[in-house]
């Protein structure tokens, strides 16, 4: 009986050590967790940017990203291809997310595309994102803008 009650307490200990060292979200809303979100310019002068960040479907249910929008520019959802020696970006009509999937939006893969910036957006500023999840729905964050 002592045996079973120390590794009950044992195991217990080490779920709350190891929960304790989970990062942390930087935004989460609706089942939705964002993590490092930023945006990144393409380069000086240049008017579009891409926004990287990781998205955790902390939820039950499977869900499914559908859309993107700035308040700084036109946003569409595109994936990073290689057709031969060729990479290309490509408009997508959404990404899948199974419940308690994390997904990367990062350089070579799924990313934000940000066309048609306004003007003035510089490194440092922060701007305004939203995803439109199927189930979620709107999904509301803030990310930095930094250069290449």
């Amino acid at each position: 009986m002592k045996k079973i009650t120390l590794f009950s307490l044992l195991l217990l200990f080490l779920s709350a050590l190891i929960s304790s060292c989970a990062p942390k979200p930087d935004f989460s809303q609706n089942g939705i967790e964002i993590f490092a979100p930023s945006v990144r310019m393409v380069g000086p002068g240049a008017p579009s940017a891409i926004a990287y960040l990781q998205i955790k479907n902390a939820s039950a249910q499977p869900d499914r990203l559908v859309s993107a929008r700035a308040d700084f520019g036109d946003a569409s959802l595109h994936e990073s291809v290689l057709n031969g020696d060729v990479m290309s970006m490509d408009e997508i009509a959404g990404i899948d997310f199974p419940a308690g999937a994390l997904v990367e939006l990062r350089s070579g893969s799924y990313h934000v595309m940000i066309i048609n910036l306004r003007d003035g957006l510089a490194a440092g500023d922060t701007v305004h994102l939203t995803l439109e999840f199927e189930k979620a729905g709107p999904i509301n964050f803030t990310a930095k803008v930094s250069l290449p």
